[in-house]
C-alpha cells in the first residue's frame, strides 16, 4: 500500500459518496474540493468548495497539479472517470479510514475506498478503484476486483474473490473460495455459497441466480 504524493487532492463528485470520502482524506491530505456536474462552482460542500464541473478533468495541466479520487457510486462510471485522469498523467489517491485494520500483506490499489472499521486479512487484495464500505471484512487471500464495491457490512470469507464492476449488497456474506463474477449484482443480505459466472443478478440465502420474473 502506498500513500499519494503531497499533492492537493480533488474528489469526483460531490454526493454521499464524495462525502464520505472527504471524511476520510482530509485527515491525511489537503483537499482541494470537489468537481460536480449538479453543482454550482463556488458551492460547499461540508465545507469544501466545488471548484467547477466534470469538464475539468478534460485540461491535462489540471489533471496533473492534483491528485484526483474518484467518488461515484456507479462502477462503470467510476471506471472510465478513472481512466480518464490516469490516461492525461494523472495520480490517484485512495481513501482509507484511520480506524481500518490492514494486514502489512494486504494490498490496495489507486483509487480505492476503505471505510471505517473494516478489516483486511494477510495477503487480501483491493484492486484500483475498488470501493469497501464501513465494516466489511476480507479474510485471508481474498480479492476484490477493479472498481468493484460492497454495501456496508459485507463479508468475504478466506480465499473468496468479487469480479470487476461487480456489487455486493449490505451484510452479504461470500463463502470460502467462492468466486462472483465480473458484473454482477448480489442483493443484500445474501449468502453466497457457489460460484457465479460473469453478469449474473443474484440474491437469497443461498443467493441464486434471479430474473426479473423471479419470486
Amino acid at each position: 500500500m502506498t500513500e499519494i504524493p503531497e499533492k492537493q487532492v480533488v474528489i469526483v463528485g460531490a454526493g454521499r459518496q464524495g462525502r464520505n470520502a472527504l471524511e476520510i482524506l482530509q485527515i491525511r491530505h489537503a483537499v482541494a474540493g470537489f468537481l460536480d456536474d449538479t453543482r454550482p462552482a463556488g458551492d460547499r460542500v461540508d465545507g469544501a468548495p466545488v471548484l467547477g464541473a466534470f469538464n475539468l478533468m478534460r485540461d491535462a495541466e489540471t489533471i496533473r497539479r492534483y491528485a484526483w479520487f474518484v467518488a461515484i457510486g456507479d462502477n462503470a462510471i467510476r471506471q472510465s472517470l478513472t481512466g480518464q485522469i490516469i490516461d492525461q498523467g494523472g495520480v490517484m489517491a485512495m481513501a482509507i479510514h484511520p480506524a481500518a485494520s490492514i494486514a502489512a500483506t494486504a494490498r490496495i490499489e489507486p483509487g480505492a475506498y476503505v471505510g471505517a472499521l473494516c478489516r483486511l486479512h494477510s495477503g487480501a487484495t483491493l484492486d484500483m478503484g475498488v470501493l469497501m464500505e464501513a465494516g466489511s471484512f476480507g479474510g485471508c487471500d481474498t480479492r476484490m476486483g477493479a472498481f468493484s464495491r460492497t454495501g456496508p457490512n459485507c463479508v468475504l470469507t478466506g480465499g473468496a474473490s468479487v469480479g470487476e464492476l461487480s456489487f455486493l449488497g449490505a451484510g452479504t456474506v461470500v463463502g470460502e473460495n467462492i468466486a462472483v463474477g465480473n458484473n454482477c449484482i448480489v442483493g443484500a443480505n445474501s449468502v453466497v455459497l457457489r460460484s457465479t459466472g460473469d453478469e449474473q443478478r443474484l440474491y437469497g440465502a443461498p443467493a441464486r441466480p434471479r430474473t426479473l420474473a423471479s419470486s
